[in-house]
């Protein structure tokens, strides 16, 4: 057998180190444990419930049916997260596209959009290869709030005919002369129509209220389908139109992966449409793995997210599907909320995370700074916290059901509870008390903030409102 020649290796790590390709999945899979792979089979079940009557309505709104939808929230879904940058990345389709896809199939149709989407995936994955993933960060927050703002506007204009049941055809795409046609119509509205409407969207506003975890839109789905088909029965003249009235007999298949014609005259014609979708959804995409990073205190490899979205939209075309991008509400959704923030302080506080690292130290050397660091094939994030007066100590993020299995740990290697922390955390003392007041200085000579980091806020607290949690009799 033939041995790979210096040359050979040496441009194998030229390759790797000018692709900046490294999905997130490779990683996480290497510590992966029972544990979470239960947090994340309930994480995924809540995620699709969400994202179910979302693909639908996207679809819809799109101007395609929703089994278009579907199937784009399934395979680009699946291929955003087995090649993107983000762990907790989800893609499919969403509002910022409505307008852009809605446009392009009243001009070119749908083999012009399965173009055009081909095209912003190629376009996605060279932003990503040429590494410009990490000047798109740099667009000012302004101009995503007006852009988004914008979009909001133009998603509820697409919304009023279906709304108030104006029953409009060949609506124009265009805002004003689209408000034009709704002016004129509002005489024409269906009162069944706007009854459900309203109950639907009443249903989605409220839930969150009731609980965070309970999925509005399907709520509002399963009940309010049940209701007009129940008032179709027992009111006369309740006529609402369903989505079969209006597409028809839908398959319930994923296609088979069928090809499409491509050729300079319709690339030429299509380029900008699919440099708009490519830069929308590389700027939606970052922007939605900005915010999962705040909440979880990771960090997105920006060109390897852009390579994933990229990939995403060459391969949804082929299934018939529309343009993918990174969605913040089904990303959030995914985020689990749940951990646990033990204090452990104290001189031999080092030592024993080192030991459950496998020997490797925790963040060094300045304090505050966030480290992701498995303790014996278990996720952590540590922060180091110092005070005047005294060592300096970790803050220990785990996730919720991790956290008596380092509870544990720790009391095995030494250490003992002490009571409440700063931070309203379970503090644990490797070895002695604290001394001295609880907030220290940092090396710039600010004072070290109560919230070391943006974890802090899903710390577990000594407050009585806040139910039972591990340690709590300590």
């Amino acid at each position: 057998m033939s041995t790979p020649t210096t040359a050979a290796i040496t441009a194998r790590k030229a390759v790797r180190q000018a692709v900046d390709f490294h999905p997130k999945l490779i990683g996480a899979l290497r510590n992966y444990s029972a544990a979470r792979f239960k947090a994340d089979i309930v994480a995924g079940i809540v995620v699709g419930i969400v994202a179910l009557p979302l693909a639908i309505a996207f679809g819809i709104a799109s101007g395609v049916s929703p089994t278009i939808g579907l199937i784009t929230a399934i395979i680009g879904g699946f291929c955003v997260s087995a090649f993107g940058g983000n762990s907790v990345q989800i893609g499919g389709p969403t509002g910022a596209f409505i307008v852009i896809v809605y446009n392009i199939i009243a001009q070119f149709g749908l083999h012009g959009l399965a173009v055009a989407t081909l095209m912003a995936g190629v376009i996605l994955i060279l932003l990503g290869l040429f590494r410009l993933g990490t000047i798109i960060k740099f667009i000012p927050y302004p101009i995503v709030v007006g852009f988004t703002a914008g979009i909001a506007l133009t998603i509820f204009s697409t919304q009023v005919n279906d709304f108030l049941g104006l029953g409009l055809r060949d609506i124009p795409g265009q805002f004003i002369p689209k408000w034009g046609m709704y002016f004129s119509a509002f005489d024409h509205v269906s009162l069944p129509a706007l009854i459900t409407a309203v109950v639907s969207l009443a249903i989605i506003v409220v839930t969150p209220h009731i609980s965070k975890r309970l999925p509005g839109a399907l709520i509002s789905i399963i009940l309010v389908t049940f209701g007009t088909w129940l008032a179709s029965r027992l009111v006369p003249g309740f006529d609402v139109e369903t989505i079969g009235d209006r597409f028809g007999n839908m398959s319930t298949d994923i296609p088979t992966p069928h090809g499409f014609e491509l050729n300079m005259a319709t690339i030429n014609m299509l380029l900008p449409s699919a440099f708009t979708i490519a830069v929308l959804g590389a700027i939606e995409s970052l922007l939605s793995a900005t915010v999962a990073d705040g909440v979880t205190g990771s960090h997105t490899n920006s060109n390897t997210e852009l390579i994933g979205q990229g990939i995403a939209n060459v391969a949804v075309p082929f299934f018939g599907g529309i343009p993918v991008t990174g969605a913040i509400a089904r990303t959030m959704t995914n985020i689990t909320k749940d951990w646990a923030s033990i204090a452990v302080q104290g001189p031999k506080s080092k030592e024993m995370l080192t030991t459950l690292a496998g020997g490797e130290a925790p963040t060094e050397p300045v304090k505050n700074a966030l480290k992701t660091l498995p303790l014996e094939g278990h996720e952590a994030r540590i922060a180091k916290t110092g005070y005047t007066g005294e060592p300096l100590g970790y803050e220990v993020y785990v996730r919720s059901e991790d956290a008596a299995w380092l509870w544990n740990r720790l009391i095995e290697l030494g250490a003992r509870p002490a009571g409440l922390g700063a931070r309203d955390t379970l503090r644990m003392e490797a070895a002695l008390p604290l001394y001295g007041h609880e907030m220290g200085i940092a090396p710039d000579g600010s004072e070290i903030p109560i919230f070391a980091v943006p974890l802090s806020k899903f710390a577990v607290s000594f407050s009585e409102q806040k139910g039972d949690y591990i340690g709590r009799a300590a």
